[in-house]
């Protein structure tokens, strides 16, 4: 299962409220698209630039990890795309996408009929493990409500199977509520399952073209210090939810024929070398970045993002 993603969390961000109005459209619209074009030129999106769009494949989940020997069906597999994206909060992404494997080796199975019928302290004793095994997630309670919760709402709504939520035709709005109607899915992770339903499974939506960037803590920020985003005067810190509704914005308007397109470029920008409290200097960034991502080696330089009424903090990317 080819899994891009990633936790969530804030932009070298405070909890505080916001106490001033919403931030004014920040650098010029040319401005905003050469950002755009620059974070596309990073990671190019499969749905821009003329590119055919991705044919229709199943979603599968069938090479476990070295160690683990788990097999699932088609309708497990589907589950377990589903499971791995409520496990994708707060922990890395490589470790939420191996996680329903081993949910599946610990309890026999990945049957939400099964999963449905157990008890919350008998799911939860699965995801923190037995005789020294590593819990599969820290905030593990919690998910273990959430997955007795999905598993009943899979039964009741969606004849037990994960597909049913996402059918070909269905309308981008309609997909994002059942989504959000999913125990431990909010925004971000919906708008992280739509992109990889429509860039690395190609399927058809109504809409697809309006779906949004998920913004987390990383997108946020580089959103932020390009400009994209313009910040309050005298505020250097921001929670992902004070910025959330303008990140959104701007991704509409830097990129209006595919928004999504810019959510993994900003990531990987983010989490890869424009850190919060040590970002890298200038100068290494694109050194920073290939050994982020080793198997892509950047083709821009920080001399092609406008950087303009950037906080004192944002400064360094």
């Amino acid at each position: 299962m080819a899994a891009t993603r990633r936790a969530a969390g804030g932009t070298r961000t405070s909890s505080a409220t916001p106490t001033a109005a919403p931030p004014k459209p920040p650098v010029s619209l040319d401005a905003q698209r050469a950002v755009a074009a620059a974070l596309l030129e990073y990671v190019p999106s499969p749905m821009s630039g003329g590119r055919a769009r991705p044919q229709r494949s199943p979603i599968t989940f069938d090479n476990p990890p070295a160690g683990v020997k788990v097999r699932l069906s088609p309708t497990e597999q589907t589950n377990a795309f589903l499971f791995a994206v409520m496990f994708d909060h707060m922990i890395k992404a490589d470790a939420a996408w191996i996680a329903p494997y081993h949910l599946a080796a610990r309890l026999g199975h990945l049957d939400v009929r099964r999963i449905a019928a157990m008890g919350e302290a008998e799911i939860g004793s699965a995801l923190k493990g037995r005789d020294g095994q590593k819990a599969l997630h820290r905030l593990w309670p919690r998910l273990a409500k959430n997955l007795g919760l999905t598993s009943k709402l899979l039964l009741g709504r969606y004849a037990g199977n994960a597909e049913n939520i996402w059918p070909d035709g269905l309308a981008i709005g309609e997909l994002t509520s059942r989504l959000r109607g999913v125990p431990g899915v909010g925004a971000k992770l919906a708008s992280m399952t739509i992109r990889l339903l429509i860039e690395e499974h190609g399927r058809r939506f109504v809409g697809w073209e309006k779906a949004d960037v998920a913004v987390d803590r990383h997108v946020a920020r580089v959103f932020l210090r390009t400009g994209l985003v313009k910040g309050q005067t005298g505020q250097h810190a921001y929670s992902v939810s004070e910025l959330h509704d303008d990140v959104i914005a701007a991704g509409r308007r830097a990129h209006p024929a595919y928004p999504a397109a810019l959510d993994l470029p900003a990531f990987y920008v983010g989490a890869g070398f424009c850190h919060a409290r040590t970002p890298s200097p200038r100068a290494s960034m694109p050194t920073t970045a290939a050994r982020a991502r080793p198997r892509r080696t950047p083709t821009w330089t920080p001399s092609h993002l406008p950087v303009e009424g950037r906080t004192a903090r944002s400064s360094s990317c």
